[in-house]
C-alpha cells in the first residue's frame, strides 16, 4: 500500500484499462459535476479512483479541492497520477493503493464514489445461484457511515439497479444509508435516456418512492418520477444516476 504520491508511470495507459476508461467519461462528468456544485472546499476523497476520470475533473473544476484517490490497481493508480501531473494538477492529487474496504482511509468530509462497470465475484448473478451478501457500494456506504468526518457521499450508481442492490443481492444501499444517519437525494445535472430493455425500469417503482418529487420528461413534457409506473416503451429521461447521501445526524445518533 502506498500513501505518498506515486512515481511517474509509463506515458500509456495498458490495453486493457482503456475500454473500461472510455466507458466510465459520461459517468466521470456527471459525477464530478454533481459533487463540485456544493462540495466544500478542502480534501475529499475518490473511491476507486482508476485512470483519475473523477480526480481531474474535480481538480479542474475547483482550484480548492485536494483530492485522494483510493484504488486497488497499480496500473491504473499509475496512470491517474500520470494524467494529474501531466495537466499541473499533481501537486493536489496523491493515490493510496489499497482495497477501499480494507484500506485505513483519511478523513474528508466528501467523498465520490464510481464503482466498477464490470464488478467481479458474479455480482451480477441471479438470486439463486449467489448467496445473499452486501455489495461493493453498500459495504462502502456502511464504512464511510461509521466516520464521524464523512458527511457527504455521491456515488454514481449504474443504471440505478445499485440503488437497491448496489452490484449485489445484499442489504439495499437505501437502507444502510438510513441506518447510519443519511438521506438520499437525485441532484439533477443532466438527464438519461431509459430505452425499453433498460434496466432502469426495473428499478422505476423503488425510484418513485425514494425520490418521488424527481423530475422526468416523458414524450418530451415534464412529470415526476412517481408519476412514471404505467411508463412502457414511450420516450423518458430521468435524472442522470447519481445519488446524493447527505449526514443528517452523526453515527452515534446525535443531529449534526
Amino acid at each position: 500500500m502506498t500513501l505518498a504520491t506515486l512515481d511517474a508511470p509509463r506515458p500509456t495507459l495498458p490495453p486493457a484499462f482503456a475500454p473500461c476508461c472510455a466507458t466510465h467519461q459520461h459517468d466521470a462528468r456527471q459525477l464530478a459535476r454533481v459533487a463540485a456544485a456544493v462540495m466544500p472546499p478542502g480534501t475529499a476523497l475518490d473511491i476507486g479512483s482508476g485512470t483519475g476520470a473523477v480526480s481531474v475533473r474535480l481538480l479542474r473544476l475547483r482550484h480548492d479541492l485536494r483530492i485522494v484517490g483510493v484504488e486497488v490497481s497499480s496500473a491504473a493508480a499509475r496512470e491517474s497520477v500520470r494524467r494529474a501531473t501531466a495537466m499541473g494538477l499533481g501537486d493536489r492529487f496523491r493515490v493510496i493503493r489499497g482495497d477501499a474496504l480494507a484500506t485505513r482511509l483519511p478523513d474528508a468530509p466528501s467523498v465520490v464514489v464510481n464503482p466498477p462497470l464490470l464488478p467481479t465475484e458474479g455480482w451480477f448473478a441471479p438470486p439463486a445461484a449467489s448467496s445473499p451478501r452486501e455489495g461493493f457500494a453498500a459495504a462502502l456506504v456502511r464504512r464511510l457511515g461509521e466516520r464521524q468526518a464523512t458527511s457527504d457521499i455521491w456515488i454514481h450508481l449504474f443504471d440505478f439497479h445499485g440503488i437497491d442492490r448496489s452490484f449485489g443481492w445484499g442489504t439495499p444501499i437505501a437502507q444502510v444509508a438510513a441506518d447510519l444517519g443519511f438521506e438520499l437525494g437525485l441532484p439533477h445535472r443532466g438527464w438519461r435516456a431509459v430505452g425499453p430493455t433498460s434496466r432502469i425500469r426495473d428499478a422505476l417503482p423503488l425510484l418513485a418512492l425514494l425520490f418521488p418529487d424527481a423530475r422526468a420528461i416523458v414524450d418530451g413534457a415534464p412529470a415526476r418520477l412517481q408519476e412514471l409506473r404505467t411508463i412502457e416503451t414511450r420516450p423518458l429521461l430521468i435524472p442522470h444516476s447519481v445519488v446524493r447521501l447527505h449526514r443528517t445526524q452523526s453515527p452515534n445518533g446525535a443531529a449534526r
